[in-house]
């Protein structure tokens, strides 16, 4: 058998297992049915047809032994019958009084009893392998596909039960038989296609989807299931599986072009469109729907948040935004559609129109959480830490303490250059997660500790809390930045200094704020006309000006004898941000 972590992967790719029979259901319904026909159907068995005198002329009558041989295997089919109704009838009063432990059992009996009953045998296997009850279902099986007339959809649930039992040869074959009686079928080719993933056939695996869309008797419902499953493999599949996908989008099309009636299964066609990335499919769908459905408001909101993913998936952020206001026309005190705008706001760094949509969102429902921490993080990047503080207060006396209020509130305060009580509630925000979610504990909280730190001007845990960044992430060129950069202001450690410097370069060559600190720590070492190129580099990619860089050109130009020059660029840091220390370079 398989293991339970390779059947529930076996499971995975499938769709839900189908409902075949009503009792599934409604086991009183079906109760009653079955009660009422039992009589009639045990009746209909019992008679012999008799045959009219005319009809025996000429004709010799069978000896007494064979006439009784007749009658006992008739009997006996008679008597498997009546023992399967009367056991299933036992079943389903022992499920009306919410023993479904025996209850099964009693059907398995009766399924047992009757293994020509396919629909019966099928819906018995159903509930087996849901109650994981393996051997049992195969045991059913193979007394079903022993009858003559075994239908398509039993070989089918009989290949699925051998995979379960880790005999994929007798499932392919048994699902081979299957499609050839039954080709309109979806469970044989689901299965095959598992069986063939698992044994790491792809080329088999792409096939048995290709045979399945050329497949002239499929439904809309075999097309959507086949793509689904396929859909569920070829996301695990790699390269492979962007080969599949143009298959399965095929087969979702002869799906709509089949018109299917049931606004459910188009529903489920464009979750699969959207999950195989055909977005512009999946859209004509979701829109298609809401607009026939608009009377049902429940059903036309699904569609349209599934519209809106789609949207945002496709990267058609103003189609989505559009479709969100227009929803805000209809339900304007809709938080939720203010805290998605929001969130396409951020998307797009439209941060003020993001804040925007954030405060009303909260003026609407104060008791969305996370909305105060989004706010509060939008208020610290657009350098207003005080209404950030504000916020986390709000936040501090409605919701318990976590990791991610300590952590904003520390990165307020770092705006406020208040860094003794920005690394008290980092301190408190590294407790937290140490304790609930050490995975919070990553590159970026450490990156923040460690500039904390250096604004302290405890140099030493700085560099600790950077190595650990770099540790957690060794390709991280800000960190590496940030490290040499740190050093070489400070004149120390100048050769490492550089190399970490040169490692961030590597990564980003363009990077203004890295060519500076390279620039810099070669002023360090006394090499301004290395230097100079590195600066000039830095300036002429700013998209902004930077005080600093300024600063530090002036520098240069001041090591190199060129006084004017110096001058000019101390003047244009000092219109950019005042700074004593520069205003003394020009006195």
């Amino acid at each position: 058998m398989y293991s339970s972590a390779r059947r529930s992967r076996f499971f995975s790719g499938l769709a839900p297992l189908p409902a075949r029979v009503g009792f599934g259901r409604n086991p009183i319904r079906w109760g009653m049915r079955i009660l009422l026909l039992a009589s009639v159907v045990i009746l209909a068995g019992c008679q012999r047809p008799v045959r009219s005198a005319s009809s025996a002329i000429g004709t010799a009558a069978p000896a007494l032994s064979d006439m009784e041989t007749v009658h006992r295997s008739e009997s006996l089919e008679e008597e498997q019958r009546i023992r399967a109704l009367t056991s299933f009838a036992v079943g389903i009063v022992q499920e009306l009084n919410h023993d479904s432990e025996r209850a099964l059992r009693t059907y398995y009996e009766s399924a047992m009893a009757d293994p020509a009953n396919g629909a019966l045998v099928v819906e018995i296997t159903r509930r087996l392998l849901q109650n994981k009850e393996y051997a049992q279902a195969l045991t059913l099986l193979e007394r079903a596909v022993a009858v003559p007339e075994a239908s398509g959809e039993v070989y089918a649930w009989y290949g699925f039960a051998l995979a379960q039992a880790d005999q994929p040869e007798k499932a392919l074959k048994a699902c081979r038989t299957a499609r050839r009686i039954s080709p309109g079928l979806a469970l044989p080719y689901q299965t095959m296609a598992q069986i063939f993933f698992q044994a790491a056939k792809p080329k088999e695996v792409i096939r048995t989807f290709e045979q399945g869309c050329e497949q002239s008797e499929g439904t809309a419902e075999f097309f959507m299931e086949l793509s689904e499953t396929g859909a569920a493999l070829s996301a695990q599949m790699g390269d492979r599986g962007a080969q599949l996908r143009p298959v399965l989008t095929a087969a979702l099309d002869r799906a709509v072009g089949l018109k299917p009636g049931s606004p459910l299964v188009l529903q489920k066609i464009g979750d699969i469109y959207r999950q195989l990335g055909a977005f512009d499919k999946a859209a004509g769908i979701y829109r298609d729907l809401a607009d026939r459905f608009a009377g049902m408001p429940a059903f036309r909101d699904l569609l349209r948040e599934k519209l809106i993913d789609v949207y945002v998936k496709s990267g058609n952020r103003q189609a989505a935004r559009e479709l969100l206001e227009s929803v805000l026309k209809e339900a304007p005190t809709n938080a939720q559609v203010y805290l998605a705008l929001g969130s396409l706001a951020v998307a797009a760094k439209e941060y003020p129109t993001a804040a925007d949509h954030f405060e009303k969102a909260l003026d609407l429902n104060p008791a969305l959480e996370a909305v105060h921490y989004e706010l509060a993080g939008l208020q610290i990047t657009l350098n207003k830490p005080q209404a950030a503080l504000e916020l986390l207060e709000t936040a501090r006396k409605k919701f318990q303490t976590n990791f991610v209020m300590e952590l904003y509130t520390a990165l307020a305060y770092n705006r406020l250059k208040q860094y003794d009580e920005a690394l008290k509630y980092l301190t408190a925000a590294e407790g937290l997660a140490k304790a609930n979610d050490p995975k919070r504990l990553n590159e970026i909280f450490y990156f923040q500790l460690g500039a904390t730190h250096e604004r302290r001007g405890d140099l030493e845990q700085a560099e600790r809390c950077f190595h650990k960044c770099l540790e957690l992430d060794p390709e991280n060129a800000e960190a590496m930045n940030y490290l040499g950069y740190m050093w070489a202001d400070k004149g120390i450690k100048l050769e490492e200094a550089r190399g970490w410097i040169e490692r961030a370069l590597k990564l980003e060559p363009n990077n203004p704020a890295y060519l500076d600190s390279l620039g810099w720590v070669l002023f360090r070492q006394n090499k301004p006309r290395a230097a100079l190129k590195y600066l000039q580099k830095a300036i002429q990619l700013l998209e902004e000006p930077d005080a600093t860089i300024q600063d530090h050109l002036g520098d240069v130009y001041q090591a190199l004898g060129q006084l004017d020059k110096a001058r000019e660029c101390w003047r244009e840091s000092l219109k950019i941000e005042p700074n004593p220390d520069v205003e003394k370079k020009l006195k």
